[in-house]
């Protein structure tokens, strides 16, 4: 190859001089020595000297030996070539990189074995920093995307997939696996396709987030939800993450469920008070028409006993059905406050009766009950937590029948004595539980239900209140053939049962004085009628009014006092009498239609007074009065 002329280095050397950037011109002998013949004071600052301190300066006095060596393979590499751009490794830290363009001037010097060159030498340090640091945030990303559960991926304007990272193990509502070059919205069933891609067009006409919430079933047949976030990451692409959201929207489905629980339990309380004031007066005088009835009976003549004995039979049918008012209200009681009984002794056949009463309605359009009771001991435990675990026992089991037919369905509800263990089996005829998730039924969230229609808490809630009570649950599913649920809870031990204390009875004939305080005046009279002829009786419908006469002096034997009452309630009436007259405050008997506050909640819990139940019956209150007179003693 020819090589250029030699330009003459005196006038190159003069221009040099005072041109800007990082320039030099350096002679390369045959023993491979390059000399500085000529330099720009910016080629003399990157080697930290003056112009006249570089001039005459071999290299390999400024490199180091690698780097000399580097840039002499590059210079002999550029004979060949008449020009070449290089980037070499600088000579300090502070110089990282240079970027080098080397011109061959041609021979110079007898023998021609020497060759000028010019070198346009540029400091790209900052560049190859930020290289550097691009590439490192680059492997940063993928480790990040690698470690997400989420799966991401890249999609052009046509929504065909250009980059794609799939979760490993991460459950996806994918009809076909993704691959490059697959149209994103052909991974979902066909139903979502269209509402996928208008997310994907909407990314990247606003360039804003976009949500899209996907819902359907797994490759397992499990219902399933998933999120999907879109926002525009270029000019014609869009990223799109994929998130697994069943167990957020159970959670949320939770709180929902919690709130209107709440909910429930506050209005079901409220709805018990007032039903049960009306109630216990009908009751009330229920019990005393028909405690008059018997008496005119034993003097009626032949005329008159049919009819007062069909009038004692429709006072019977009367306070039979105000009965079962009364003990659906219970009922109805304990599932609004759950937590609002602490444990004692629970007779679990009187429990299930009433989850079954309550689920009668339920029961009885969908299958026919079976009941097998056997006489069993009572156990430790909550009579609202045991409520909640059989409603939910015997709903599930309604819910598992496929059909209406009452005749072919049966739900089976046993309740028998094993050992020192009482046994509840709650049984269906209905499709049973597919074996490969029957040791899932217990978790959290777990359902094979759509979302919406339950989050999957049940059996996880039967199974922490059969913990809370030393049991233990187990399912054994039989396909086609219907499921059995098993609860075994320990019984109580003689330790634990409590030891009745002795009360005092009322001698006959023996006169009692009586207070009864309630706002409801009907309910009052009701009260003071039942106890009329056998005890002293007064009245006030005021707490404040009956707490006055305490200060003034007055005292009773017994004093039966509302708990729920305006102004002055009977726990504020209880209190301030226990401070000024403790005696007479262990003569109060409360009855409540209901405590739906917690103050009157823990007021109950605290406080050893007998306590009625409105509605109540003659014989419960004859009770109470005599507990609450032998306290007293």
């Amino acid at each position: 190859m020819n090589q250029p002329a030699a330009p003459p280095l005196p006038l190159l050397a003069e221009f040099f001089a005072d041109a800007p950037g990082a320039m030099a011109i350096t002679e390369v002998d045959s023993e491979g020595e390059i000399t500085v013949i000529a330099a720009t004071t910016a080629q003399a600052r990157m080697f930290g000297v003056t112009v006249e301190q570089l001039i005459g300066r071999q290299m390999r006095t400024l490199l180091t030996p690698e780097a000399f060596a580097n840039q002499l393979a590059e210079y002999r590499r550029g004979k060949a070539l008449g020009s070449i751009e290089c980037e070499v490794a600088g000579d300090s830290e502070a110089l990282v990189r240079r970027f080098v363009s080397l011109w061959w001037l041609g021979a110079v010097g007898p023998g021609r074995d020497r060759f000028a060159v010019v070198a346009l030498d540029v400091d790209v340090s900052d560049r190859v920093h930020a290289r550097d640091e691009l590439s490192r945030l680059l492997e940063s990303y993928k480790a990040l995307v690698k470690s997400l559960p989420d799966s991401m991926f890249r999609v052009d304007s046509d929504g065909t997939l250009v980059e794609l990272h799939h979760a490993p193990g991460g459950r996806s509502l994918f009809a076909v696996r993704p691959e490059r070059g697959a149209r994103f919205s052909a991974l979902f069933e066909p139903s979502v396709r269209e509402s996928v891609d208008a997310g994907i067009r909407r990314a990247l006409a606003t360039g804003e987030l976009q949500s899209l919430d996907v819902a359907g079933a797994d490759t397992g047949g499990l219902p399933m939800v998933i999120e999907l976030r879109l926002v525009r990451s270029g000019a014609h692409e869009v990223t799109i993450v994929h998130r697994d959201m069943t167990s957020t929207r159970r959670m949320q489905e939770k709180l929902v469920l919690s709130e209107r629980m709440a909910s429930f339990g506050t209005l079901a309380s409220g709805i018990a008070h007032e039903v049960n004031n009306p109630l216990a007066l009908v009751m009330t005088n229920l019990a005393f028409v028909t405690e008059q009835l018997a008496a005119l009976r034993v003097r009626a003549d032949a005329d008159t006993a049919p009819l007062l004995d069909e009038v004692a039979r429709a006072l019977t049918e009367a306070t039979s059905g105000a009965d079962r008012v009364r003990r659906t209200v219970r009922d109805l009681r304990a599932f609004a406050q759950p937590d609002a009984d602490g444990a004692g002794l629970v007779d679990v056949t009187a429990v299930m009766e009433s989850c079954l009463r309550v689920a009668a309605n339920q029961i009885r359009h969908r299958a026919r009950l079976v009941r097998a009771f056997e006489p069993v001991p009572r156990i430790m435990g909550s009579d609202a937590g045991l409520a909640q675990l059989f409603s939910n026992l015997v709903s599930n089991a309604v819910q598992s029948l496929d059909t209406d037919d009452v005749e072919s369905n049966e739900v089976r509800v046993v309740v028998r004595a094993e050992g020192r263990q009482v046994v509840i089996e709650v049984q269906d005829t209905g499709r049973g539980v597919p074996p490969e998730i029957a040791s899932r039924v217990f978790d959290p969230f777990f359902t094979t239900r759509s979302i919406g229609d339950g989050a999957g808490l049940g059996l996880a809630i039967c199974h922490r209140i059969v913990q809370d009570h030393h049991g233990t649950i187990s399912l054994r599913a039989r396909p086609d053939r219907g499921t059995i649920v098993e609860v075994r809870l320990p019984t109580a031990s003689a330790a634990m049962s409590p030891t009745p204390r002795p009360f005092a009875k009322v001698t006959p004939g023996e006169r009692l004085r009586v207070l009864v305080v309630d706002d409801e005046p009907l309910l009052g009279s009701a009260v003071a009628r039942m106890l009329r002829g056998k005890h002293a009786l007064d009245r006030e419908t005021s707490a404040r009014a009956a707490l006055a006469r305490v200060q003034a002096g007055e005292r009773w034997d017994i004093i039966v006092c509302d708990l729920m009452m305006p102004e002055l309630t009977g726990m504020d009436f209880y209190e301030t009498v226990l401070r000024v007259a403790p005696s007479q405050a262990r003569a109060f008997v409360f009855m409540t239609g209901g405590a739906f506050t917690p103050r009157a909640r823990t007021f109950l819990a605290e406080v050893s007074q007998p306590r009625l139940d409105k509605p109540f019956t003659r014989d419960e209150l004859d009770a109470a009065l005599i507990d609450a007179h032998a306290r007293r003693d």
